[in-house]
C-alpha cells in the first residue's frame, strides 16, 4: 500500500466524474470515529439528485479498488 496523493486523488476522481457530466468540486479524505471517511462533492447544470450521487459513486467503485488507497493510523 502506499500513501494518499490528495492531489492524485482528485485527479483521478475528476476524471471519472467529469467524464459522466458532472462537474468535480471538492474531495475530503479524512478520518471520523476512527474510519476513513472519502466524501466526494459534484455538481451539474440543473443539481445533483440522489440518484446522481449514487450512480457516482458506484462509478468510483472501481477505480478506489484499484488504487488500494493507505489509510494511515
Amino acid at each position: 500500500m502506499k500513501d494518499v496523493d490528495s492531489a492524485r486523488l482528485f485527479q483521478l476522481i475528476e476524471e471519472v466524474v467529469t467524464g459522466e457530466g458532472f462537474e468535480l468540486v471538492d474531495v475530503q479524505f479524512f478520518q471520523s470515529q476512527g474510519r476513513w471517511i472519502l466524501r466526494v462533492y459534484i455538481d451539474r447544470p440543473g443539481g445533483v439528485t440522489i440518484n446522481d450521487c449514487v450512480y457516482v459513486s458506484h462509478c468510483l467503485d472501481p477505480l478506489l479498488d484499484v488504487e488500494d488507497l493507505y489509510c494511515p493510523t
